[in-house]
């Protein structure tokens, strides 16, 4: 056996065989022959430099030189920026590969958000002779920014409701040797912000710093962002996409994110709605949602104001989830009799540790 270990490493040396070839040996008795896996290329290094969000295609081919079958299990990546597939049809592993059969690999980079040298690597894994393994093909490509946009994301926090806030954002030509010509900008929610362009009053060098490296960049425009902080949710998740003139068109959206001060009172429903008046109704109930916030703990509301014929019971429910201040609920049960005689404009109000606030109650006529 050891005999025939060091004669088969003898043949392998003089015969040369390629670096990118695999061989496995093994004695299972008759029948049993060589397992040979060529992967080729092992090391894929791109000569072109990459413009930063392109998606990179790159491909390898993986082999069966040998005598007995090769199975593949799967194929993973070092980075979830990578799809991999194989040529024509994704594969349903396992995937066999018969001798002389081979299978070309087909993956996709995303370099969005990368700059600089990139690293990165797929692994084929499956069994070859009756015994697994799991083969490496390196990638290396170098990531140039095409542009670049300061500050990258917008966050407007302690926004009161219905507040308006302006922002300035500067948009760089970046490192790849393009112009930038903007074309145009879109935002998720025009009712809520509102975007002005200007080309930047200079175009000299400026010291950019993202992440943890510094570049030297070109502004090229000036855009103004005006937000206006929603009246009926406390947080809001937006973005502003700026897309470039001329083909390949190409895009970058900016995050822009709201965070509203919650009032302190708020009542949900604000307005209840009820049928016409007939003694066969007898006494309607309703729920409002009360959620404090900011006032303490021990604050409940005082009745101020009540229509007549109308009651309400107030009820602590634990917890009010979905705000980062401290913050209670309550429910409030309306009880209304028959009798009682609703105007359009009926109201019960509350006081709350000085804050104040209303539930409207309409009949139908």
């Amino acid at each position: 056996m050891r005999g025939t270990t060091w004669i088969l490493l003898l043949i392998v040396i003089c015969c040369g065989l390629p670096l990118g070839m695999l061989i496995y040996r093994r004695d299972a008795g008759a029948g049993a022959g060589p397992v040979a896996i060529e992967i080729k290329p092992r090391e894929i290094t791109l000569s072109d430099v990459v413009i930063q969000g392109e998606s990179v295609p790159v491909e390898f081919t993986v082999a069966n030189r040998g005598g007995e079958l090769i199975r593949i299990d799967s194929l993973t990546t070092s980075c979830g920026c990578m799809t991999a597939a194989a040529s024509g049809d994704a594969p349903k592993y396992p995937l066999q590969l018969l001798p002389g059969d081979s299978q070309t690999v087909r993956l996709t980079i995303d370099t969005f958000g990368r700059s600089g040298r990139q690293q990165y690597m797929a692994r084929v894994n499956g069994e070859a002779g009756g015994r697994p393994f799991a083969e490496e093909v390196g990638i290396t490509l170098d990531v140039a920014l095409g542009w670049h946009v300061e500050p990258s994301m917008v966050l407007f926090e302690d926004v009161n409701p219905g507040e308006t806030r302006e922002i300035e954002l500067t948009v760089y030509d970046g490192m790849a040797g393009r112009p930038l010509k903007l074309g145009r900008v879109e935002v998720s929610d025009p009712g809520r912000m509102v975007v002005s362009t200007q080309a930047a009053e200079t175009d000299a060098l400026e010291d950019v710093k993202i992440g943890l490296r510094h570049y030297e960049l070109h502004p090229r425009y000036q855009l103004s962002l005006r937000y206006t902080a929603s009246s009926d949710a406390f947080q809001s998740d937006d973005s502003v996409v700026l897309f470039s003139e001329g083909q390949p068109e190409t895009s970058l959206s900016i995050p822009v994110h709201g965070r509203v001060t919650p009032p302190p009172i708020v009542f949900s429903p604000s307005r209840i709605v009820l049928p016409p008046s007939t003694t066969a109704n007898g006494v309607l109930e309703r729920v409002v949602w009360c959620r404090i916030t900011g006032l303490g703990e021990d604050v409940s509301p005082q009745v101020r104001s009540i229509p007549d014929g109308v009651s309400v019971r107030i009820e602590n429910v634990e917890g009010a989830p979905g705000s980062s201040v401290p913050a209670r609920l309550l429910k409030m049960v309306f009880q209304i009799q028959p009798e009682a005689d609703l105007a359009a404009n009926s109201v019960a109000t509350f006081s709350i540790a000085g804050e104040s606030g209303s539930v409207s109650l309409t009949r139908i006529r």
